[in-house]
């Protein structure tokens, strides 16, 4: 199960205890690329470039407020992509994966219909990346590595 949500409210059809009403995602993906330049014997490297981030979901009832938002060019503030797992003896969702995105802007929205229901996919683009791994074993939180990246002022955390 991934779980979106934004800070500017957009109500979606997830019904798992901690994450009610948030956006159900199908799939997600974004990357980091860098430019690398080998000259007379030496490497070279160029600054990293993040990409935006690509979403795609069913269409519900978060659809017309996700389309108007593509329209308007406003920030929706912070967005939280949560990536659940089921584990240990109660199998309760856990949250593994944290993706928060800093000053997200919907760049594109893009509905593509056939006999079944409707797919949609959604662009990102944001200022501020969090990336927070969590590591279970069973229902025992073993810890977790976070680490953060600024597109602004390119630099880590």
């Amino acid at each position: 199960m991934i779980a979106l949500k934004f800070e500017t409210e957009i109500k979606g059809t997830c019904t798992e205890a901690n994450h009610k009403g948030e956006i159900v995602i199908d799939s997600y993906s974004f990357g980091s690329s860098r430019y690398v330049a080998i000259n007379d014997g030496e490497r070279q490297t160029g600054v990293s470039n993040i990409s935006e981030m690509s979403l795609t979901k069913s269409t519900d009832i978060s659809s017309p407020d996700l389309f108007l938002q593509s329209t308007n060019g406003k920030s929706l503030g912070v967005a939280t992509l949560t990536v659940l797992q089921t584990g240990g003896s109660t199998e309760d969702t856990q949250p593994y994966l944290i993706i928060t995105l800093s000053d997200a802007l919907l760049t594109s929205y893009v509905i593509e219909g056939s006999k079944s229901r409707p797919t949609e996919r959604l662009h990102l683009s944001f200022t501020k990346i969090k990336f927070k791994y969590v590591e279970f074993n069973g229902n025992t939180k073993n810890g977790d590595v976070e680490k953060t990246y600024d597109l602004l002022a390119k630099k880590a955390g």
